[in-house]
């Protein structure tokens, strides 16, 4: 998760839309990361890169979005889980 994850925010950052990863929290079947964003526009780049092939795309088998907060100063907060089908 941290190798998808890093390669996912270095791309972003390449590009000029610096994320930053909080936390990531992993479990059995599923993982939960903690990002923030300069605003939202960044945080809908790091969305759409999660669902690309060089994100979690046929990785993980569901991606969770929880409640974004946004700060006064327009940076925005959320977290991301990742569920994994595991027999």
């Amino acid at each position: 998760m941290r190798l998808r994850l890093r390669r996912v925010v270095d791309e972003l950052a390449g590009r000029g839309t610096p994320i930053d990863v909080d936390a990531i929290e992993c479990r059995r079947t599923q993982c939960r990361v903690a990002i923030h964003a300069r605003d939202a526009a960044g945080l809908g780049r790091f969305y759409g890169s999660l669902e690309s092939t060089d994100g979690l795309y046929g990785w993980a088998d569901n991606l969770l979005l929880g409640d974004v907060d946004t700060a006064p100063d327009g940076q925005v907060t959320t977290r991301v889980t990742a569920v994994f089908d595991r027999d």
